[in-house]
């Protein structure tokens, strides 16, 4: 398959990697702040969180906008639906870990998804 990153999906692209780099520095500074006043299991339970936000929004950017122009509007639909269906897979199986052998606890785990998840929401604030 040949990649067409073009004019026309290249601002796409760049918004949804900005999005994918502030959910990451969110989600650090949570996890941070989980870190000075519960401890290292929290915190590394938050970056289970943040990682299973973070890491399935990056993989669904990067075949999200693989295509641009009329003439690939088939690939384009095809590629976000695609992309949808890797991101809900990726975000089972670092779930999966994390409860299975991270050990990790569900409340700095779910506030971390649930920051990564507003600063999603919230983009339309910032993103012009």
């Amino acid at each position: 398959m040949t990649k067409n990153r073009n004019r026309l999906n290249e601002p796409g692209h760049r918004l949804a990697h900005r999005l994918v780099g502030r959910q990451a520095i969110a989600v650090l500074l949570w996890s941070l702040v989980v870190f000075l006043y519960a401890g290292t299991h929290a915190m590394v339970s938050s970056l289970w969180g943040g990682a299973a936000i973070v890491i399935p929004n990056w993989v669904l950017a990067k075949k999200a906008f693989r295509y641009g122009g009329a003439s690939n509007a088939r690939k384009i639909v095809r590629s976000f639906y695609w992309g949808q269906t890797v991101k809900m897979a990726v975000t089972i199986a670092i779930l999966a870990v994390a409860f299975a052998f991270g050990k990790a606890a569900p409340g700095p785990l779910l506030a971390a998804m649930v920051i990564g998840f507003l600063v999603q929401r919230s983009a339309l604030l910032w993103l012009r």
